[in-house]
């Protein structure tokens, strides 16, 4: 099974950078953070070690004298992995919203790549569209990478899918990445168990669902947070 869904239409391309445009001002769609973040531990003060990192203020409120170390904050990096087998109704619609998603996710400094296109991934919003474009395209879709410490947001019907999805979660998951997987199609496809949904629920991998009649923007809204959340 193939995991290409196509070249997608122009216009979806210039809706996805309108509808980018319009939501990433918004209250939920700000949550970037500096690219110097950082976050810090406090340890007793050593010998040798320089007076500008003494934290006193910290050490005023107890007995020792304490030292505030630095660590730079490493972002997960975040791959899409798309098969719109059986869901051919709603191509376009997921397409924006999966080009849409990745647009707002740069804009909040995560860098973004696609399974199947030779680890390429950008930071830049101008690369996006045809980061996307290459990666539909591509003839090698299911060769399976090596991208350990990443977050994966695999993208598929989960009733028509089952077998592939619980293999890619698997295995996905077995690299130590985390993941979500957005199910293209009705939300009572979900109720009736099956391995893919199982293994999910085991890993801890969120399960949300997208139909063609939903609003883009609350479904953006749910993966977006989940997105930013996971690769804090």
């Amino acid at each position: 099974e193939g995991l290409m869904i196509g070249v997608f239409p122009a216009s979806v391309e210039h809706q996805a950078l309108e509808l980018a445009r319009g939501l990433e001002h918004a209250p939920e769609f700000r949550l970037r953070s500096s690219h110097t973040e950082t976050m810090w531990k406090y340890r007793p003060y050593e010998g040798g070690t320089p007076y500008t990192n003494i934290d006193w203020r910290q050490s005023a409120k107890g007995r020792d004298i304490l030292v505030r170390e630095h660590e730079k904050i490493t972002r997960r990096d975040i791959y899409f992995l798309t098969s719109l087998q059986g869901t051919e109704s709603h191509r376009d619609k997921t397409t924006l919203l999966l080009l849409t998603l990745a647009l707002l996710l740069v804009k909040n400094d995560r860098q973004i790549g696609f399974i199947g296109n030779d680890h390429r991934k950008t930071q830049t919003s101008s690369q996006v569209a045809d980061l996307f474009r290459a990666s539909l395209n591509e003839t090698n879709s299911t060769h399976r990478e090596n991208i350990c410490n990443s977050f994966v947001l695999l993208t598929a019907n989960a009733s028509i899918n089952s077998e592939g999805l619980d293999e890619w979660v698997q295995f996905y998951a077995g690299q130590g990445n985390k993941g979500l997987v957005l199910h293209i199609g009705d939300k009572e496809d979900l109720d009736c168990p099956n391995p893919a949904l199982l293994t999910c629920r085991m890993l801890a991998w969120p399960v949300l669902y997208f139909n063609r009649n939903d609003r883009l923007d609350l479904c953006l809204v749910h993966l977006f947070e989940k997105s930013i959340h996971a690769t804090r």
